[in-house]
């Protein structure tokens, strides 16, 4: 898991954080998931995460969400969607960004 949110943070060049993020970050992504064991004959044979992405950003939304999609395509992510855009109370853009990957 670590490994795949390192790569992603690596390519989209933002900071990631998990759950939250301290007050004026900007911009980053906070990022939390659900986990489901995939088991075949009582071993584990993988575990399929859905991931919950808040893109969080004040500059350049449109392209660094194209980026970012593309990031999760070139990294084997499925069911990508771009949810919902919401300002904050600090006048940053903060996009929801869902997609699934089998690790």
């Amino acid at each position: 898991m670590n490994e795949t949110i390192n790569k992603l943070q690596h390519e989209l060049g933002i900071e990631f954080y998990y759950i939250s993020r301290d007050e004026g970050v900007c911009p980053c992504v906070v990022y939390n998931y659900k986990k489901e064991l995939l088991i075949s004959d009582m071993k584990k044979e993988s575990s399929s995460h859905d991931f919950f992405f808040i893109l969080i950003i004040n500059e350049k939304v449109n392209k660094t969400v194209e980026k970012f999609e593309e990031i999760l395509l070139n990294n084997l992510f499925r069911n990508i969607a771009v949810n919902q855009s919401v300002t904050t109370k600090e006048g940053f853009i903060q996009v929801s960004i869902t997609a699934s990957k089998n690790i």
